[in-house]
This record gives structure tokens, C-alpha cells and sequence, in this order.
């Protein structure tokens, strides 16, 4: 989408009713990994997660885990969770 817009579309998706509840969470923890390496990287100005909510709600993943991963927000301007 250019140079100043990035978008990246993650994961499967998320229901519930999951046909695999142990590859749903190791997908999420893919996604999270690449959420926080948006989040440490000064490039960027603004990220926004879209969905985390549904796989903390759903504990597939730990919110001590994003607590952790938020407090390294020394470059990112603006994060936005949803």
C-alpha cells in the first residue's frame, strides 16, 4: 500500500467453534510476535492490532505475555489494541 501505509492480514481468523484450538493458539502466538516486532520498531508510528482482544477473551493469549510486550512501546508513537 505504498511507503507509508502497511497492512497485514494474519492468522485464520478467529471462531468459536475452532476445528483446532492448539493450531488457533500457536497461530496467535505467530501474529503476536510479529504485532510486537511492529511495536519495537521505530519505523513505525502507529499499529494497530485488530481482533487481540477476541484471543486474550479466548486465553489464547496471556495478557501478562502483552503486558510484557507492551511495556517495550519506547518507539511506537501510537498503538492502538482492538
Amino acid at each position: 500500500m505504498g511507503d507509508r501505509l502497511e497492512f497485514y492480514a494474519m492468522g485464520e481468523g478467529f471462531t468459536w467453534e475452532t476445528q483446532d484450538q492448539e493450531r488457533d493458539i500457536e497461530n496467535v502466538q505467530v501474529v503476536w510476535e510479529k504485532g510486537l516486532s511492529f511495536i519495537c520498531n521505530k519505523k513505525y508510528r502507529l499499529v494497530l492490532l485488530d481482533e487481540i482482544n477476541v484471543a486474550l477473551q479466548l486465553g489464547y493469549l496471556d495478557v501478562n505475555t502483552v503486558l510484557k510486550g507492551l511495556s517495550q512501546k519506547l518507539n511506537c508513537p501510537l498503538l492502538m489494541l482492538y
